[in-house]
């Protein structure tokens, strides 16, 4: 079989019989690629390297496409920005119910009253975070998404990688299509050993998103507001630690998964 060069053109990617195992000194050389490229990977005799030699004319996998990055980082970042908004909602809960407890006491409030304008800032904060979460949540289910084609190639995936970013704001599917991402990239993780998490998060989350929307303290009695925030703020708690769960679940097998296959030491 011809081999198109690697970066080790001294060196004849010719494989050898088995992978090596990450947990046994084995001499340096070319193996077939444990993340299922078709070709061959250099073992350097520690690690494997991004070093790839494909049959001729086949094209190998960069690793921005299709090499295994463990989520850590970016999945604790999506988790404090899930966080952030959590925090944010309590606060606009605490500030409803300072408006109701000032209206009690002084009747009807200006726009510009003090209290009201940090009620409606910490809104606006709110928002900003729910938008960051909604960044930083892609960022890790892309990467999470392309560890788990690298990982497990014949995993099902229902839908494509570019509704990573469109599944949850695309009106109607948005019900139910980042539910599919989600549960497909946790299935293909823990194989046969499946957990209800997800599907908990999920419906923690259209919860979350329901009361977002009915809490409009522009359109509400203060009183009506305040409990609304309230429930949002509570709803928004529980959804946030579900989804940092989640996160944790899902880098945890990854990284099993890649330690299993020689992927990394």
């Amino acid at each position: 079989m011809s081999m198109s060069e690697g970066p080790h053109p001294s060196q004849n990617p010719t494989p050898h019989p088995t992978p090596p195992p990450s947990a046994t000194a084995v001499a340096s050389g070319w193996y077939p690629d444990p993340a299922g490229s078709g070709g061959v990977r250099f073992w350097d005799g520690a690690r494997w390297t991004v070093d790839v030699a494909m049959p001729h004319g086949a094209v190998a996998p960069t690793p921005a496409a299709g090499w295994f990055v463990p989520t850590t980082t970016v999945g604790r970042i999506a988790t404090a920005a899930a966080a952030g908004v959590a925090a944010l909602q309590v606060g606009v809960a605490v500030a409803s119910a300072a408006v109701v407890g000032a209206e009690r006491e002084r009747g009807a409030l200006a726009a510009d009253d003090g209290v009201v304008l940090l009620r409606d800032d910490l809104v606006g904060l709110a928002v900003l975070a729910l938008v960051a979460g909604y960044v930083t949540g892609c960022l890790w289910l892309r990467r999470a998404r392309t560890n788990a084609e690298v990982l497990t190639p014949g995993a099902p995936h229902k839908l494509s990688r570019s509704w990573v970013w469109f599944a949850w704001f695309v009106p109607v599917v948005s019900l139910w299509f980042p539910y599919l991402l989600v549960r497909d990239v946790a299935r293909a993780a823990r194989g046969a050993d499946r957990s209800p998490l997800v599907g908990w998060w999920w419906g923690l989350f259209l919860a979350f998103l329901l009361t977002f929307n009915v809490s409009d303290t522009s359109t509400l009695e203060a009183e009506q507001a305040a409990a609304a925030e309230t429930v949002l703020a509570v709803v928004a708690i529980v959804a946030a630690a579900a989804w940092g769960l989640v996160i944790r679940d899902v880098g945890r097998a990854q990284r099993a998964q890649a330690v299993a296959r020689g992927v990394i030491g």
